[in-house]
């Protein structure tokens, strides 16, 4: 494999990875729930999901939408909610692509290990501020969808968060950046 599909395929397992978490989030935030206890189950049978079953996108496939165990339906939003942030993710990388290219480096290759080797702060920084907001408002839009509203922390944390990494981004040294 090249390094350009290595690292392509590396951010997309990565959002796919971020969307489940989103998931997680969705689902027990409203309820009051903690984000790490229990581990996730069926909602029916109330068995614990394997790892090898709570793999993003691909579990879902593979067990045709159901539970192992009950065979209950398991919703299509988590897969979709899951393929959405690993395109997100997929966006934002091929973003930093164009950007190295931009800067004198002529094909794929070269523009990726520019990425990997040369990528100044603010430049990683920007990346990473860009994916953190296309995520928290695809929570958003999931809150909003499953009309709950948005939970006090949801709100709280994306705001402040917003601002210190606002704060960050101003006080990076201007040398680094590229548009």
């Amino acid at each position: 494999m090249t390094l350009v599909a290595v690292t392509l395929l590396w951010f997309t397992t990565l959002g796919a990875c971020f969307g489940s978490l989103l998931n997680v989030f969705v689902y027990r935030l409203p309820l009051g729930k903690s984000m790490v206890r229990p581990p996730s189950s069926c909602p029916q049978c109330s068995r614990e999901i394997a790892w090898y079953d709570n793999i993003p996108v691909i579990s879902w496939l593979v067990l045709r939408g159901r539970c192992r165990w009950c065979q209950t339906a398991i919703s299509i939003r988590y897969p979709l909610v899951e393929a959405v942030v690993s395109l997100e993710w997929t966006v934002v990388f091929f973003w930093l692509i164009v950007r190295m290219r931009a800067r004198q480096h002529h094909d794929w290759a070269d523009a990726v290990r520019a990425v990997w080797e040369l990528a100044s702060p603010r430049m990683v920084h920007e990346s990473l501020g860009l994916a953190l907001l296309l995520y928290w408002l695809t929570g958003v839009a999931l809150f909003v969808i499953d009309r709950k509203g948005l939970p006090r922390a949801w709100t709280i944390y994306g705001v402040a968060t917003g601002i210190v990494w606002t704060l960050v981004w101003v006080c990076l040294p201007r040398g680094d950046r590229l548009l």
